[in-house]
């Protein structure tokens, strides 16, 4: 009987702490594209609302309930992050998304093309701040705002998901060089 395979996470469950911030690497999370089909919005939000109890967020926010995260990336573009399914963390999450959106959005799993690190602490605003180019002073970026960024030359997605702390998420391809970006900036200024 072959060897069963088992999943590697893109930095190996990778944490650090720095001065009262902590840097780690969030394993765990199904990652999902969703694109809505053309002109089921309203079907769509409706079907998000049934099955997690969650509201489609604006432009520029992410919505939660429970472990579920709905984030806004694009006109009618949303990205879902919700646990693994339950005791199979090799599972193909677009059973229950798919059953969910009863047909009104396009799904892609996305959970294995991306790294996501969580980034934590008094002074994790500053250290974001000295490589991404979007304003994260509260007033212009509030709890559960989510935006689309370069950081050191590298596609990112953000969330900020409390006052001190963020969810970034990145290409698996380039993981290393992601974390050393983050964690070189957060060295810097503690």
């Amino acid at each position: 009987m072959p060897d069963q395979l088992t999943p590697v996470s893109p930095l190996s469950g990778y944490t650090s702490s720095h001065d009262g911030n902590s840097l780690a690497e969030v394993t765990g999370l199904a990652f999902v594209s969703l694109a809505v089909s053309a002109g089921n919005g309203k079907a769509f939000a409706a079907a998000v609302k049934k099955a997690w109890k969650i509201e489609v967020p604006p432009p520029g926010m992410s919505t939660t309930a429970g472990d579920i995260r709905l984030i806004w990336t694009a006109p009618d573009q949303y990205h879902l992050l919700m646990p693994e399914p339950a005791g199979n963390p090799s599972g193909d999450p677009l059973a229950q998304v798919t059953k969910a959106v009863s047909g009104n959005a396009w799904l892609t799993d996305q959970s294995d093309s991306y790294c996501m690190l969580r980034l934590e602490g008094p002074n994790c605003r500053e250290a974001l701040a000295r490589i991404c180019p979007l304003d994260l002073h509260p007033g212009s970026f509030a709890v559960d705002a989510a935006g689309r960024t370069a950081m050191e030359h590298l596609g990112v997605l953000l969330v900020r998901e409390q006052a001190d702390r963020y969810l970034l998420m990145s290409a698996r391809s380039s993981a290393r060089s992601f974390l050393h970006a983050v964690e070189t900036s957060l060295e810097n200024i503690t």
